[in-house]
């Protein structure tokens, strides 16, 4: 036998190994591979940062942020439903986000309530298997516009047909100028003055005769320089005594959010003469505040008061006018809100 003859026998029995083995490999290659290609994560919502801090600004100011959402995910990010808090509105551009893409959410945010530190949420439901509740916030310090004192104007007693005076000092908290004041009612006229050297003013209340009898409410406006802080407000109250009287005088009311049912408020308008009159209308400050009246007696009307809701939003100042034909009496029951 010949060397040429040996070596191609050991060719070809090798050749079967060699293919099975390499059959093998190629074969567990080609199982994977269909694997590796169906594979895809999931969506996932991201924002670079869900904490926007405003630091401090006015109480009463309207605030305005972008939130940019992004999918780093590999499927189509979906988001369901957005919920806010406190007042907060919301507008997103679109519920659908392919993978890589982005989505804006404005945030409108009213900074009102009582000063200090608030914290404004708002909370989306999407498809994201690992978040699906994501949570932006809007956070800072509220502080009123501007320091005045005193901080609500009272006119206590003052004669039907003479004049009163009180002043107000204003030093604003921000870089603001105040350019106008106003009342809501012409009972009181203001003056303002600028404070020289500072960024000071002078605020002069001074009521108007003839004044009608009872308790007079109004707010007072001084508008700013500032379009996201617009105007400030200040109450302002007189007590003009009269024939007629209220028993009580005020009347409490539940706060918003109280959670506790709302209460039924009675009362009497009385003639300190004893002269029978007429109650000719009743102005309430609120659709959820209704008042029932029934004469009881010469001179006397028995009134019932009844809140239907806790939720009411109610100014500051705010009261029920009574009506008379009493010498053209006017009487207002002042309305405090009960924490």
């Amino acid at each position: 036998m010949s060397a040429t003859a040996g070596c191609q026998r050991r060719r070809r029995s090798g050749s079967p190994v060699a293919l099975a083995n390499l059959g093998a490999v190629l074969g567990i290659l080609v199982a994977r591979i269909p694997l590796c290609a169906a594979w895809s994560p999931g969506p996932a919502i991201e924002c670079g940062r869900t904490n926007y801090n405003v630091g401090t600004v006015p109480l009463g100011m309207v605030l305005r942020h972008r939130f940019v959402l992004r999918n780093i995910g590999g499927g189509t990010l979906i988001i369901f439903s957005s919920t806010a808090c406190c007042g907060t509105a919301v507008q997103l551009s679109t519920n659908f986000v392919a993978p890589g893409g982005s989505a804006s959410l404005d945030a409108r945010v009213g900074v009102t309530g009582p000063a200090g530190r608030f914290d404004r949420w708002v909370s989306l439901a999407s498809n994201d298997p690992k978040r699906p509740r994501y949570v932006l916030r809007v956070t800072g310090r509220a502080i009123p516009p501007a320091q005045i004192n005193p901080s609500i104007v009272f006119f206590e007693d003052v004669q039907r047909n003479s004049k009163a005076e009180r002043e107000l000092n204003i030093r604003p908290n921000f870089p603001l100028a105040i350019t106008n004041a106003g009342s809501s009612q012409a009972e009181f006229q203001v003056a303002l003055r600028r404070l020289p050297g500072t960024n000071g003013y002078r605020l002069s209340v001074t009521t108007a005769p003839p004044l009608p009898t009872g308790i007079i409410s109004g707010q007072l406006a001084l508008w700013t320089d500032d379009p996201l802080i617009g105007k400030i407000s200040i109450a302002v109250l007189a007590s003009v005594p009269g024939d007629l009287y209220a028993t009580p005088s005020r009347i409490g009311l539940l706060a918003p959010g109280s959670g506790r049912r709302a209460l039924t408020y009675r009362g009497e308008i009385c003639s300190r003469s004893g002269h029978p009159f007429n109650v000719l209308r009743v102005a309430s400050p609120s659709p959820d505040i209704r008042v029932s009246l029934a004469a009881s007696g010469p001179g006397v009307w028995d009134f019932k008061v009844c809140a239907s809701g806790t939720n009411m939003a109610l100014p500051p100042g705010a009261s029920i006018r009574f009506e008379t034909d009493r010498n053209g009496e006017r009487l207002e029951l002042p309305i405090d809100v009960v924490k």
